[in-house]
């Protein structure tokens, strides 16, 4: 006969064993730690410090985030959060962007985004100065959306109506993170930003662009939405290649402005083409323009109305009537359109 088992006996092992199934072990914590730093490179003690996290999982910095933790920088301006693997991973092991990010000294946001390695991660300082080789960009929004987007030293834009303004610096590094003492190690982005606040602007006596309200006669779509100035980005059908205005009366081209132009590839010129009068089977060469290859480039990291935004210009003061463009690669081959916001002249 079997001896019962006393159960009192193994009450206490087994409510041990719960607790520490319920509890992270170390290799299961990760510590996020930076410092945020002035215009000087002082600390900054006392500030809101705020952790945010892909809804899902991707390696997409532009999907949406949402929030994750709070917590407030000491004497020296360090921060820290400690997290569980089920707060990194959300129970998906697959990449997914996380943004640490705070108010600066003269309202702006400053934040690095990054995706989180298999180890603790040392952001190191959040400072307001720009580093060196930042890039800049100027945002323009009318009616909540982005109208136009001036990089670097770019052409500036004259909404003609009420319109909101900011600035914002970017630069992105990848850093060698251990993992462990094996050599494994993971390469991590890390992108630091400052976004000013966007700022109300009233326009001063600006007229509409003189190629507001021109046709699209191959589009079945009315009024054309790439001339009625809402600059809602319009997706063209498959394989389109070419683009066709008519403004019913003679408007200067010299220069252009596209808004939001987000094409199948990469192309190196803008091809122009003109008609005095509404004849759609005889075109006449009006020129070439080059496109900018990084801008194109970066156009497609933006997370707000993405898409390049320039000007394309041809020799010459011709008015015409109607006008085509195109867009060429290296090979000279016609490059698909997909999307478009605004043509615009003056």
């Amino acid at each position: 006969m079997h001896p019962q088992t006393d159960f009192r006996q193994l009450r206490a092992p087994a409510l041990l064993l719960l607790l520490l199934a319920g509890c992270p072990l170390p290799e299961d914590q990760f510590v996020l730690s930076g410092q945020l730093t002035d215009f000087l490179g002082g600390a900054r003690p006392g500030v809101e410090v705020r952790l945010l996290r892909n809804q899902v999982a991707s390696e997409t910095r532009c999907d949406a985030l949402e929030p994750l933790e709070l917590t407030r920088t000491d004497e020296a301006g360090r921060y820290a959060f400690t997290l569980i693997r089920q707060q990194v991973t959300r129970g998906v092991n697959a990449r997914r962007f996380f943004r640490v990010e705070a108010e600066s000294t003269t309202g702006a946001v400053i934040s690095q985004s990054f995706w989180f390695p298999d180890a603790d991660l040392a952001l190191g300082e959040l400072g307001e100065v720009a580093p060196a080789g930042a890039w800049r960009v100027s945002e323009y929004r009318v009616d909540e959306r982005v109208a136009w987007r001036a990089e670097l030293n770019g052409s500036t834009f004259a909404p003609d109506r009420p319109y909101e303004w900011r600035t914002a610096s970017t630069q992105r590094e990848w850093r060698t993170v251990p993992i462990d003492s094996l050599g494994r190690y993971d390469i991590v982005p890390v992108e630091w930003r400052v976004e000013t606040p966007w700022e109300g602007q009233t326009p001063g006596p600006t007229e509409p662009p003189l190629s507001r309200g021109g046709e699209c006669p191959d589009l079945e779509v009315t009024p054309c939405p790439l001339t009625d100035g809402r600059y809602v980005p319009y997706e063209f059908p498959p394989d389109t290649r070419t683009i066709v205005l008519n403004f019913k009366h003679e408007v200067s081209v010299n220069p252009i402005a596209l808004h939001g132009l987000v094409l199948a590839r990469p192309a190196v010129k803008g091809r122009l083409e003109f008609n005095f009068v509404e004849d759609f089977d005889n075109w006449n060469k009006l020129g070439t323009s080059p496109l900018d290859g990084r801008l194109q480039e970066l156009s497609g990291e933006r997370c707000n109305a993405p898409g390049v935004f320039l000007g394309m210009g041809a020799a010459g003061f011709i008015k015409p009537v109607l006008l085509r463009l195109a867009f060429e690669d290296e090979a000279g081959a016609l490059v698909p359109i997909l999307a478009l916001s605004e043509v615009s002249t003056r």
